[in-house]
């Protein structure tokens, strides 16, 4: 799955939730309708997730933007075709600020029931594979966060009065629990004497 299990934020437009591989064999595929599921945890609801699209390898959309329901679904009715071969598309949408940290989404697909497609040449009804429902990777909400402590180097040591550009510490800043990247504008930092001048 090109969209790997992590971390996903809050009230950002195009979040990449799912990736589904489609291949089209024989000639290309037109699908003039697909449903995605959702399994959220903790009580959430489906309304919650906003602007749900599906973009194809080159970065376009393929289908909405829609807003998924309360019965956690979403069904786009844009007619799209999948070329001969196999192709990954992905699903993007932008998740409320009502989401609480650490719940999960789960997207899914069940292919032969919740695809409508047909050949593009032969315009003849295809029922797609397999017939059991396909999820995509868990993704877990997080809140922006930032961890910030001094690294462990260097250690305490003497040092020359004087000296230019001496390196007395690391500060290391933490955004792994964080569910998008942050941006620093202003840090700022106390130095103090651990004794007297001498």
């Amino acid at each position: 799955n090109v969209v790997p299990s992590g971390n996903v934020a809050v009230d950002v437009v195009d979040t990449s939730i799912a990736a589904f591989l489609l291949e089209a064999k024989g000639e290309a595929i037109q699908i003039s309708s697909f449903k995605l599921s959702f399994k959220l945890s903790g009580g959430e609801d489906g309304t919650q997730i906003d602007n749900v699209i599906i973009v194809d390898e080159n970065g376009a959309t393929v289908a909405g933007p829609k807003d998924a329901t309360a019965t956690e679904d979403v069904t786009f009715s844009d007619t799209w075709t999948v070329p001969v071969g196999a192709h990954v598309f992905k699903m993007k949408a932008k998740l409320t600020t009502g989401f609480d940290a650490d719940r999960t989404i789960e997207a899914s697909v069940d292919p032969d029931g919740d695809i409508t497609a047909k050949g593009l040449t032969t315009g003849l009804t295809v029922t797609p594979s397999p017939t059991s429902s396909t999820s995509a990777n868990v993704m877990t909400v997080k809140r922006a966060s930032l961890g910030v402590s001094i690294g462990e180097t260097p250690q305490n040591q003497n040092v020359v009065r004087g000296i230019n550009s001496f390196l007395f510490s690391k500060v290391v800043y933490d955004a792994g629990a964080s569910g998008e990247a942050l941006r620093i504008t202003k840090q700022e930092l106390t130095i103090t004497p651990a004794g007297a001048a001498s």
